[in-house]
């Protein structure tokens, strides 16, 4: 691990945190005027159009060879990133802000225990020190 980048690392992780647990509050607002539906829909539609700009930038046009996998690429990725979107806003839409940013607080945690039940692939120390850490900021939310 280079430590010069640590302290950067851990700076982009906290902001990237503080920003998406942020977003529950506002998007609960939003959908006092949005439908999640269409608010998922101008969300990633968009992202994906500057994605899809820098992707043809970055690799060139070869990128977008699909080898007969379009419709599975589209589908999974559209329920990867909309479906998911739609479905954490209908959810938002019925609850609170808080029980939104706590499930997505816990969702490393869960993943890396259905990991470990499913293929029994014990978590590192410091991925159970996370785990930890996780737990510990839900019960203070």
């Amino acid at each position: 691990m280079n430590q010069d980048k640590f302290p950067k690392g851990v700076v982009l992780l906290l902001v990237a945190t503080i920003a998406w647990g942020g977003m529950f509050p506002v998007a609960k607002a939003a959908l006092g005027a949005l439908d999640g539906f269409y608010l998922s829909a101008w969300r990633y539609g968009i992202a994906s159009l500057i994605f899809l700009a820098l992707l043809f930038v970055a690799e060139g046009a070869a990128s977008f060879s699909f080898e007969g996998k379009l419709g599975r690429i589209f589908f999974f990725g559209t329920m990867g990133f909309a479906g998911f979107s739609i479905l954490a806003f209908v959810g938002l839409s019925r609850s609170t802000a808080e029980h939104g940013a706590i499930i997505m607080a816990l969702m490393p945690l869960i993943t890396a225990a259905m990991n470990w039940g499913i293929k029994g692939t014990r978590p590192g120390n410091v991925t159970l020190a996370c785990i930890v850490a996780a737990l510990l900021g839900a019960a203070y939310v």
